[in-house]
């Protein structure tokens, strides 16, 4: 299982940072993903390519391999006039040096609207591939708003990453990535999302949510932790502690 991080430069996403490491961290304030992991491969996937120079200075400093993937968000149905279209994601990882060059040009050709899977298709190179992440994917988009996205992926590398959080829909999503990869031909991969570090952390995650969502809609949406507005997050374990926990398992 690959544990997948996200970070504060993706706003509203993930409460840990790119922070250096030091000796004097103070123990009640933010986590770096670079105390969390210390050596391999490290997987960092944004919804900016802002935090990229970060990331892989300090991934450089602390001899890790990273594998940075940005979500973009595509359009996956016949035409841009279907009523039935809907948003879904994909994730660009860079494979080297080449494909990072490679995956500015795919954001800026995704901007400032999402685009046509199709129309996109022609910037991705062999020095990047596609992730279909688990729960923004045009699957589960198909799965829970009685839609019907198929987009051709036969030509391009890729897989489906699959998460198991114990949330009700979870095994439904998981049986139709199964379906579709068995079909297809696809790979799945077993992933573990990570947004902050201890289970118990929930309640400051959620605060941020908040706050970046209140500052993202204006004053007119009013949430709180009762009231949050976290869609499918009815579980804490997005978390670096629950990913240790399952592996020891």
């Amino acid at each position: 299982m690959i544990p997948i991080f996200s970070s504060t430069y993706s706003v509203g996403k993930s409460i840990l940072t790119l922070d250096p490491i030091t000796n004097d961290s103070d123990p009640m304030g933010s986590t770096s993903i670079f105390s969390l992991v210390t050596e391999g491969d490290l997987f960092i996937v944004e919804t900016s390519l802002i935090g990229f120079p970060t990331a892989f200075k300090r991934s450089k400093e602390n001899g890790l391999n990273l594998r940075f993937g940005l979500v973009i968000k595509v359009l996956m149905g016949a035409s841009e006039e279907d009523d039935y279209i809907n948003e879904s994601k994909i994730i660009v990882f860079a494979k080297n040096d080449q494909g990072y060059q490679d995956l500015l040009k795919i954001y800026l050709a995704s901007q400032p609207a999402p685009k046509q899977f199709d129309e996109l298709k022609k910037h991705i190179t062999k020095d990047v591939f596609i992730a279909i992440p688990f729960y923004d994917s045009f699957l589960a988009i198909n799965s829970l708003n009685f839609s019907a996205q198929m987009p051709t992926l036969k030509d391009v590398e890729h897989v489906f990453l699959v998460e198991d959080h114990g949330l009700p829909f979870d095994h439904i999503l998981k049986r139709n990535v199964a379906d579709f990869c068995k079909s297809s031909g696809s790979q799945m991969i077993d992933t573990w999302s990570i947004f902050y570090e201890k289970d118990g952390d929930i309640d400051a995650y959620q605060t941020y949510r908040c706050i970046c969502e209140r500052a993202t809609r204006g004053k007119g949406k009013k949430l709180s932790l009762s009231n949050p507005s976290l869609n499918h997050f009815g579980v804490n374990n997005f978390s670096w502690e629950s990913f240790c926990d399952k592996q020891s398992s």
